[in-house]
């Protein structure tokens, strides 16, 4: 199988049923966090963001991601807790955003967020950043996730089996729900 995106190599690697080169697999990822980052967010040039890391593939990711940015963007990543930051990074992928989510609304509880806090991995699946690290031979530790929350991942999955693209079309509905 070719490569979607390039056309010219051969293909490794699935993103929603749709087949990449692992170059053309990095620069997806990518693209997509700094999408989110800069369109979502609001993340703009001297912006001072703090990252939270617990050396998960999310976080890992985003290390690697906002050190290319930084090039460009010019914002400043804070690793250690500091009051001087304008925005909070949270390592969660779609799956800890949408189970998140469900979790508070099966609970009765309400779903807030801190204004301060980003998502960037909103829109990347927990198997894609696995995948990620992997290609670029980044270390990281599997995320530790209580036994509900695991429990609404494994719906989601039996849920995603059944209907591709449910995961993605959950987090398009919550998004439209924050703004409400």
């Amino acid at each position: 199988m070719i490569c979607r995106k390039c056309g010219k190599r051969k293909a490794t690697v699935n993103i929603s049923s749709n087949p990449y080169c692992q170059g053309c697999f990095l620069k997806v990822v990518d693209k997509r966090i700094r999408k989110t980052l800069r369109v979502d967010y609001n993340v703009k040039i001297r912006n001072t963001i703090m990252l939270l890391d617990d050396n998960s593939a999310g976080a890992i990711v985003l290390k690697n991601v906002l050190d290319n940015a930084l090039r460009n963007y010019n914002f400043k990543v804070l690793k250690r807790i500091n009051k001087s930051y304008n925005k909070i990074v949270i390592p969660a992928t779609l799956e800890d955003y949408v189970s998140d989510y469900l979790g508070a609304v099966f609970r009765g509880k309400g779903w807030k967020k801190n204004k301060k806090e980003i998502f960037p991995l909103r829109n990347v699946l927990d198997a894609e950043a696995e995948k990620y690290c992997m290609i670029k031979k980044l270390k990281f530790s599997k995320k530790e996730r209580d036994k509900y929350m695991l429990d609404i991942i494994k719906m989601l999955d039996n849920i995603e089996k059944s209907y591709p693209g449910v995961k993605f079309s959950m987090m398009k509905s919550i998004m439209v729900m924050e703004k409400l």
